[in-house]
Formats: structure tokens, sequence, C-alpha cells
């Protein structure tokens, strides 16, 4: 930073009093306060290589005992707040230099110089200026970068203490709190900077395009394995005489939807996604949820044993529940379409046909309630 103001020491010795210069030379006392932190273990064997790959490091820790572990956790833990308070540091000294630079330029609106003088001055101050604050911003971006390299590594270390039930909370949510960085940005020229210091960093825009990327992928690819699954499975059923055109259907449609969910899930992981939160979620309200939808997984149960059972298919004449005659449209694993002698499309829930009469004058069958229980 000090190199800056050589290159026009000459205007800075002459002129002491500019506020311009000031605010040049104000640059030399802008370096990060040293960070002292206590040293990491010794006995830490993953540190030795802070750039390891995350799949090698995965390979390395898998052997380690829940003692090796803590050591190795603590060891990048303490790593991890010596580089968010280098960070932290550079993020105020950038600070610092823009209200250094807002006081000059209120001090030199005072000053009456030549239109000559003014623009060669500003011109030169303004050069240095930026370059000033281009360096902070690409420190600051950089040990950011480092900083997410740490966070990936730790998490690694943390999800294998977790398996062997270590107490990992203090430090996951320290990881989580210091993971995010805030941006002013009311100052242009710094945004700028540092945007397109983020977006060509291997940690920041390159990553996150590749995320970006993989997560299509993986929807297009699923997509289309969905459909080659769809179209096996159809022609499958299709030479199997066994199952109905009903069950047919329901086997086809649903196993392109698993197909799908999978790949979504696989497309979440590669942006990042913590996924075990989603899931925990999801088995907490499953009792919930299974209370209040009693009568729609009745339904449901239903819609499948009809399915299997086959008491009718699509096309057949059947009457059911309350003098429901018609014939069938369609079943869904929820409700089945009859369409009347009327021209009326009924909707009737699966668990009322399932549970009483079903006469089909297709087949001639009828098909008592108590027969099925």
């Amino acid at each position: 930073m000090t190199l800056m103001c050589a290159s026009f020491s000459t205007l800075c010795l002459a002129e002491p009093n500019n506020p311009q210069t000031q605010a040049v030379t104000a640059a030399q006392e802008l370096e990060p306060a040293p960070v002292v932190v206590k040293k990491p273990a010794s006995s830490a064997r993953t540190l030795a290589d802070p750039k390891i790959d995350v799949d090698d490091l995965k390979l390395v820790i898998q052997p380690m005992t829940k003692e090796d572990l803590e050591i190795e956790a603590q060891a990048w833990f303490l790593s991890l707040r010596t580089k968010v308070a280098q960070h932290s540091n550079a993020e105020l000294a950038l600070r610092r230099k823009n209200r250094e630079l807002a006081a000059a330029s209120g001090a030199s609106a005072t000053t009456k110089p030549t239109e000559a003088e003014t623009s060669k001055i500003d011109q030169k101050a303004d050069d240095a200026i930026n370059n000033i604050k281009r360096q902070l911003v690409n420190q600051s971006t950089k040990l950011s970068a480092e900083r997410s390299e740490i966070i990936d590594r730790l998490k690694v270390i943390l999800a294998q203490l977790d398996v062997l039930g270590g107490d990992t909370k203090a430090m996951r949510a320290y990881a989580e709190a210091v993971s995010a960085t805030k941006i002013d940005v009311s100052d242009y020229s710094s945004t700028l900077a540092r945007i397109k210091s983020w977006g060509a960093s291997d940690e920041g825009g390159i990553r996150w395009a590749k995320n970006i990327i993989l997560f299509f992928c993986y929807l297009i690819v699923s997509y289309f394995i969905s459909r080659i699954v769809r179209a096996a499975i159809g022609r499958s059923l299709t030479i199997s005489s066994s199952a109905s055109q009903l069950l047919r259907g329901f086997i086809i449609d649903w196993s392109g939807r698993v197909v799908l969910f999978f790949g979504l899930l696989a497309g979440l992981s590669a942006l990042e996604i913590n996924l075990s939160p989603l899931f925990a979620a999801i088995g907490a309200a499953g009792l919930v949820v299974g209370l209040a939808l009693q009568g729609t997984l009745s339904n449901l149960a239903s819609g499948l044993l009809i399915m299997v059972n086959k008491p009718f298919d699509i096309g057949d004449e059947i009457e059911v529940g309350d003098n429901i005659k018609g014939v069938v449209q369609g079943v869904s694993i929820f409700s089945t379409r009859i369409m009347t002698a009327e021209n009326t499309t009924k909707i009737v829930p699966n668990n009322t046909i399932w549970g009483g009469v079903i006469v089909n004058h297709s087949t001639g069958e009828v098909t008592p309630a108590h027969a099925r229980a």
C-alpha cells in the first residue's frame, strides 16, 4: 500500500496539508492489526495441509477415534477463528478508509485551487485511492475465500465427529455465524471491485457457477432417467397380464416422480444445502400431519388396495357407495372418477368405495365389503 504514495511522493511533500494527500498517505496506517489466537494443537494431523481435498480429508479421518477427531476439530476451529479475525480487520480497514476519504472530500470542498491544479491533483489522488481500495477489497475477498475453505473442511470433521457421538453444536453454530459476508453497497467502487474479485475466486463465483451448473445437470439427467424408467416399467407391466390398467398407470407415474425427487435432492446437495434439517423437520411433522390427515390417508390406502385387488378397471360399469352407478373413467390414489348415465362426472373418495359393496356390471362380479376385511 505504501508503494502507491511513492508514485507521486513529490506531490505529497509539496502539499502536506492538501486533503487528497492526507487521504492517500493515510493508507499507510491501514494494515490489519496482527491477530493473536492460540495455535492449533501440534498433534493435529489434517491441518498440516490446509488445502487438503475434501474427499481426501474424509478418507484421512475415517480411521480416527472420537478423541482424535476432537483434536482435529479443535485445531481447525482455532484456525477458523484466526482467519475470521484477519478478515474482520481487513473489513475494518476498508471502512476506515472510506470514512477518511469522505472527510477528505468534504475538506477539499473549502479550498480554492486553480482549475488545472485541481484536475491534476484530483486525478492522481483518485487513481491512488482506487488502487488502495482495490487492494483492500482483494485482500478481504482472499481472506473470505480462505475462511470458506476452512469451514468446508471443519464441517467434514464435525460430521464424522457427530457419527461418533461428539458434541459439535458450538463449533457448528460459530461456523454458520461467520460464514456470511456483509457488503456495504453504499460504496459503489468497492462493491464493484468486491464483486469482480469474488467472481474470479475459486471459492466464490467459480465455485457457485459450478454448483449451479451441477444442479441443473442433476435435474436434466434425472428427467431423462425418469422417462427411461417409466418406459421400461411400462413395457414390463404390459407384458404381465396380472396387473390392472389402474395399477400400471399408478406405478408408471410414481416411478418417474421418485426418480425426479431423488434428482432434486442431489441437485440441492450440489448447491451445498444441508438436507439434514429438512429430513428432521419432515420426520417431526409426520405424526402431526398423519393425525390431521387421517381421512386423506385412509383414501390413499383404499386407492392402493383398489389398484392391487382390481375389483374394477377403467371402462367398467360399476355401482358403488350410495347407489352411484356409472363407467369408471380413472382412479387416483385418493378418489375415483365415475361418469353416470346422466353424463355427470362424480368424484368418489376411495374410502367410500372400498368400505362398501362394489358391483361390477361389466364382469358380473359382486365384492362385499366384509369379504375384503
